[in-house]
């Protein structure tokens, strides 16, 4: 958030610079900027900044700004050893990589330099907890003005480089920001304390009354300690300590095996199962104040008591007491054998064990654990101390036991002032002063609690798979208060210590191997740098890392959005870096961005790019990466979407081959070094996602792509996990129609198991009291916002159970709503492509394929087509394959269009398979040896039939699976066929969610046809995200929801299916979401638009391609059949584009210029309307439109002088058209031509096969 002062007569706003301010920052120049900085080019100095900031006033105008770098700008072969440079000197003895930093850049408004520099160095202590010192080196002698010369003070320091001398000044932080005063508290600070806890919440005053924090105070003892800060004489800040914790409780309920159960072990971690020890040893306390136990976190009536140590930071055993560092990367399966249901962790979350101690697959968790209660920290935004209930906490029965001294301190109660709270470090090094002989402090907080600033020098410990503990565990330990950290390059003699290191990393023989490859040679038998880092504290590795030259830039550029993060041209190809491993020690992980930005500076790279493959891929040996734990830190990278190009026709005006080599797909990762020190928003909300389908992927897929925001709770609960974590397998691929939201290519590109915690199974009911779901037989999952998105799937189909020998015929009959019998193994529903797999599995273990059994597909919706096409290219003959279709609800079949529906007949016919029509299900005939289905027989409007069969596939009946009916139901959610919504996508729960074809509009919306299944389940699932975010990001205003209109939403995107029909067709058809209206019924009304047909079914060389054109002259519709490939990306964004874009189509198709609209946009002069950056183009020509003046002296635009002349009369006169032209030839012309060649000339690397000025 920008904050704001003032500074003579001018409010200002400070905030991170931005490129677009490089004009305004060049209008500030002056004549000493040169002289005290050098030329510069504004643009790559905001870019490779750490940290640039910007103030302006109330308007916008810009007052002053300054960038500051990791590095002195007195010459560039320094950037890597600079600090052997100021060795020397004892003012700047204490400066390292770690505490200093460096301005390179500042400017003010003529008039305000002094106020601004002041504002500005503030900020910038104040985003730099870790920042001692600013450095300026300048020439010697050179005049810096007043502003410069009150922030910066001579350190005598003169060094000679080149012929010239630079003079090193120095500006510490307690100028700006001392450090804060802590003491013991005093009841006499309660007067103060109190007005700063009131103004964060009241809770803590109406549960214990006026003078609870005095009475804590005046509470204190050996075990309990109370601390202020003092400001003045004036408390302004507080914070409760209690060494009581019930380490048992955590140990259950968090992953605490790499800190060893929160104990200092004698002298390694020697965690172990054992029932028949107790984890602590204790003792009743005898001094321990009723009062106090009220407002405490964790705390446990026992008391341990600690040998007194040496406070000395030792370097002795500190790989032997962190034995454990988390990598967070590997995939873990939690099952029990008292449920059903599987945890898989996500990548980010995961502490590796490769002996499996952290995890234990037997862990059985109860729900009943104890009598204690504990009481929950409240922060400075959420004080309230109301008694937590331990007994619903579900905990391990057989938890690991920690040997040791329990070596642990607890913050009970914490608050202060805003104003100081960038300093509340400080509270922490007190905190261990008053208790010298621990070596851990944890804080506990609500998950609906912002990440104060305190917490941002915490490490998140992750939940255990079954933990319902209501709070965020976070920890400290006090090595993580030594601030001589620095990284090096690797030494031969580090191999031993970081082999102690990564011992229990996933991926560790890999890094071994690359860092003794480093040690040898440098570089890779193919000639690639290798560049190796060890972060080293006491004189030990605690952290390293391993990257590389980053080989395909090219490749990343064109097929990852990389340029929302970082100004491509202002790099150069060496500066782009590829990391391969990284491992820090958990207690250091706050330290993390400093290693980052270390590693950037002295590989002398700007960015760096990590990808993560789909579990299915086998990685490349050569060159392998480990699971990196720095993910955190880094931002996700959006795919993009790629042209499909005829390379045979456009030949050397073809992309290079560095742009369309195939590689793996990977989801991408990234850093730069303004990144670094960019602050995220933490979400610790527990986000429970119901259902893998296309809209709760959509819906996770917006959250985690995100770049300012990181959610450490996403849950997604699934039978059957998250899609796309199959091995690719075309054949499977076919047995449903595709709606193109995701494809496998997409799945891999977002890889939501890095950041999404997954529970196979059902959720069987919802306590909405307590705020938790219950998946398979028992299991809770709690959730503070719950997301339902399972869709429709198909059900098992039910028969009648009428007598077909009495010749009971379908009007006779009444199919009952939903099937309750027994399941048997040879019938199936195929919902997902686990679904298909396990089907195909069927099929081979039958082997199917030799047998002369029939197949039985009950259905006539798209996919029971699609299935019949993927029997057949299977291998299994047309004539053992038989299609029902039962009674028709609707006269409009799947695909609504009589050319489609003739090809797919005659498919089936030439197939040799046998199509019954109007049959409904009788009864099954079951082989009770050993339980299968041997047949099924079926009512018509005459007489009955009866089929023989060893397998049936069900696609007669979409529905909602029962098992969520039944929670939705029980709940007392409102059910009216479907799960009501608001426009909100808010069900009758404020923290309930849904969306997709599971739900329908309350009634009051007057919208009963449309639901969500008309429209494109990616797009509903995207503004369900927005929706949820506007409540979650602070930087987003939420609406409150009286202001909701009572009107559906709007939904643009196009809704697409793709599949292979019969005969071998394959099938695509786009188009605007409408209600199920007959095609030729739509087709006569006025309105309708221009129908574009080439081609035809019955020409198998060319294919038929129909393209509907709306009133509004753009593309509405596109339907294609064909037996030869169908360039699916391209074709899809023809939706939406008027024909003008598309070279005159309709003219030219009127004129019978076009004969085959395949080969017409196969042509090389529609490929720039297929890259992804067209629709931005397209906004950009809107834009000129809207703001370009038709007059110079007029404010008329040109978008106002056409509204203006439709207001007059709808139709334009021949006189006004040409008008017009006349008007936008003189105002808009050159403006939409230089964006048409900018946009040319930026993507160029996608599109070399357009001339630009100057080549002809």
């Amino acid at each position: 958030m920008a904050s704001t002062s003032n500074t003579g007569e001018l409010d200002i706003n400070v905030r991170r610079t931005e490129i677009s301010d490089a004009t305004k920052i060049m209008q500030l120049f002056n004549s000493s900027t040169e002289k005290i900085f050098g030329r510069v080019n504004v643009v790559h100095l905001i870019e490779k900044s750490v940290l640039s900031i910007t103030i302006t006033d109330d308007q916008e105008t810009m007052i002053g700004q300054a960038s500051f770098y990791d590095y002195p700008n007195i010459q560039s072969h320094v950037v890597e050893r600079w600090e052997d440079l100021i060795i020397s000197n004892p003012k700047l003895a204490h400066c390292s990589p770690l505490n200093t930093l460096f301005l390179h850049h500042f400017v003010a408004l003529e008039g305000y330099a002094k106020g601004v520099a002041k504002e500005i160095f503030k900020t910038f202590f104040n985003a730099t907890p870790y920042v001692h010192y600013c450095l300026l080196s300048v020439k010697k002698g050179t005049a810096m003005g007043d502003s410069l010369n009150e922030i910066f003070s001579p350190t005598g320091f003169i060094s000679k480089l080149e012929g010239s001398e630079y003079e090193i000044l120095i500006c510490h932080r307690h100028d700006h920001c001392p450090t804060l005063h802590i003491r013991p508290a005093k009841v006499e600070d309660h007067d103060d304390l109190v007005p700063i806890f009131n103004r964060q919440s009241e809770v803590l005053k109406e549960t214990y009354g006026d003078y609870f924090l005095a009475e804590l105070i005046e509470a204190q003892n050996e075990n309990n300690k109370c601390i202020v800060v003092d400001v003045k004489g004036t408390a302004v800040g507080f914070m409760s300590l209690s060494k009581n914790v019930n380490i048992d409780i955590l140990t259950s309920c968090f992953e605490l095996s790499p800190f060893n159960g929160l104990r200092r072990p004698p002298e390694f971690d020697n965690a172990e199962n054992d029932d028949g020890k107790q984890a602590s040893e204790t003792e009743e306390p005898t001094d321990t104040p009723a009062k106090t136990s009220r407002v405490t976190s964790i705390i446990q009536t026992d008391d341990h008591d600690s040998k007194k140590d040496d406070r000395k930071h030792s370097t002795k055993g500190l790989h032997d007491i962190f034995s454990r560092p988390p990598t967070r990367g590997s995939t873990i399966t939690i099952g029990t054998d008292t449920s059903d249901v599987h945890f898989k962790s996500k990548l980010a979350d995961v502490y590796d064990d490769d002996d499996g101690s952290s995890f234990d697959g037997s862990e059985e968790f109860s729900e009943h654990s104890g009598s204690e209660s504990v009481q929950s920290l409240r922060s400075r935004n959420d004080m309230e101390a109301q008694a937590l209930d331990i007994k619903g906490i579900d905990r391990a029965s057989s938890a690991p036991v920690y040997q040791g001294t329990p070596s642990v301190i607890c913050i009970q109660l914490y608050c202060i002032d805003e104003k100081y709270e960038t300093r509340s470090l400080d509270f922490i090094t007190a905190a261990f002063d008053f208790f010298p002989n621990f070596d851990y402090c944890v804080i506990t907080v609500p998950h609906l609690v912002p990440e104060f600033p305190l917490l941002q020098h915490f490490t998140r410990v992750t939940p255990k798979p079954r933990s319902t503990f209501p709070q965020e565990l976070y920890l400290f330990h006090h090595y993580g208060l030594i601030n001589s950290m620095k990284v090096r390059n690797v030494k031969v003699e580090d191999v031993e210590t970081i082999s102690k290191l990564v011992q229990n990393t996933t991926g560790k023989d890999m890094l071994l191997r690359d860092i003794n490859l480093y040690n040898m040679a440098r570089r890779d038998p193919d000639g690639t740098d290798i560049k190796a880092y060890v972060a080293v504290c006491l004189n030990q590795p605690v952290g390293v890392a391993v990257i590389r030259k980053e080989e395909n830039i090219e490749y990343i550029r064109s097929h990852y959005n990389i340029e929302d993060f970082i100004y491509y041209n202002h790099y150069m190809r060496e500066e782009h870096g590829h990391l391969h491993h990284f491992v820090l020690n958990p207690i250091y992980s706050h330290f993390s961005k400093y290693f980052i930005q270390e590693i950037l500076r002295l590989s002398k790279k700007n960015a760096i790019y990590y990808p993560i493959y789909p579990p299915y891929v086998q990685l490349n040996e050569t060159k392998p990466h480990s699971l990196a734990s720095c993910l955190a830190n880094m931002v996700p990278i959006r795919a993009r979407r790629q042209v499909q190009y005829a390379v045979d026709e456009l030949k050397h005006n073809a992309p290079s081959n560095r742009i369309l080599q195939q590689m793996d797909n990977y989801m991408l990762f990234h850093i730069n070094k303004k990144l670094v020190m960019e602050p995220k928003i933490t979400i610790n909300a527990r986000i429970i996602v119901v259902g893998a389908s296309d809209v709760g992927v959509s819906f996770l897929e917006k959250l985690i792509f995100s770049p300012h925001m990181r959610f450490n709770n996403l849950k997604l609960i699934s039978p059957n996990g998250i899609p796309g974590q199959l091995k690719p397998n075309s054949l499977r691929n076919q047995f449903l129609a595709d709606s193109y939201c995701y494809t496998q290519q997409n799945y891999d590109q977002i890889a939501l198991h890095s950041w999404v915690s997954v529970i196979k199974g059902d959720v069987k009911a919802i306590n909405r009291k307590s705020k938790y779901v219950v998946v398979g037989n028992d299991t809770k999952v709690m959730y503070d916002h719950l997301i339902l998105c399972t869709g429709c799937r198909y059900q098992y189909s039910c028969p009648t159970g009428v007598n077909v020998d009495e010749n009971v015929v379908n009007n006779e009959t009444t199919v009952p709503y939903r099937y309750f019998g027994p399941k048997y193994s040879n019938i199936f529903t195929l919902n997902d492509q686990f679904d298909c797999q396990a089907f195909l599995d069927w099929l081979e273990e039958q082997d199917f394929i030799n047998r002369r059994d029939h197949v039985c597909i009950y259905g006539s919706t798209i996919d029971a087509y699609t299935t019949v096409q993927a029997l057949l290219e299977y291998g299994i003959e047309g004539s053992r394959i038989i299609l029902i279709h039962p009674p028709a609800a609707s006269p409009i079949n799947c695909f609504n269009n009589s050319i489609v529906e003739e090809v797919v007949l005659k498919g089936l016919k030439e197939a040799g398979i046998t199509v019954h029509h109007d049959l409904i299900l009788a009864r099954w005939e079951i082989d009770e040896s050993n339980e299968t289905v041997v047949g099924a027989s079926f009512t018509s409007d005459n007489k009955p039939v009866q089929i023989s069969c060893s397998a049936f596939i069900c696609f007669s009946k979409l529905g909602i699976d029962y098992s969520i009916f039944k929670a939705i139901n029980d709940s007392c959610l409102v059910y009216d066929g479907r799960l009501v919504i608001d426009s909100s996508y808010r069900t009758n729960d404020p923290c309930i969610w849904a969306a997709g074809p599971m739900t329908k509009f309350a009634r009051r919306y007057h919208a009963e046809a449309w639901t969500h299944a008309n429209f494109n389940s990616k797009e509903v699932g995207l503004k369900l995200a927005e929706t949820v975010l506007s409540i979650l990001d602070p930087m987003l205003e939420s609406e409150a929801p009286d202001a909701q209109p009572d009107i559906i939403p709007v939904y643009n995107h196009p809704k697409t299916f793709l599949t292979k029909l019969p005969g071998n067709y394959t099938y695509l058809h786009t188009g605007k979401p409408s209600l199920n209206i007959s095609l030729d019924s739509m087709m006569v009304q006025p309105n309708y638009g221009h129908v574009l047909v080439t081609g035809s079914h019955t020409v198998d060389t060319q294919g038929y391609f129909r393209l509907h054109i709306n009133q509004y002259r753009s593309v509405e519709t596109v339907t294609c059949l064909s037996k030869n490939e169908i360039k699916v990306n391209n074709l899809l964004s023809l939706y939406g584009i008027h024909e003008k874009f598309l070279n005159n189509v309709l003219s030219r198709y009127k004129e019978g210029l076009v004969s085959d609209f395949y080969q017409y946009f196969n042509e090389p002069w529609a490929t720039a309307i297929f890259h992804d950056r067209f629709h931005d183009f397209r906004e950009e020509i809107k834009e000129i439109l809207f703001n370009k003046q038709v007059e110079e002296e007029s404010d008329e635009t040109f978008e106002l002088k056409i509204r203006k002349l439709l207001d007059e009369d709808f139709t334009f006169t021949k006189k006004e058209l040409q008008q017009l032209g006349e008007d936008y030839i003189k105002s808009c012309k050159s403006s939409t031509e230089k964006r048409l060649l900018t946009y040319l000339s930026y993507n160029t690397y996608h599109l070399p096969m357009y001339a630009k000025p100057g080549i002809v």
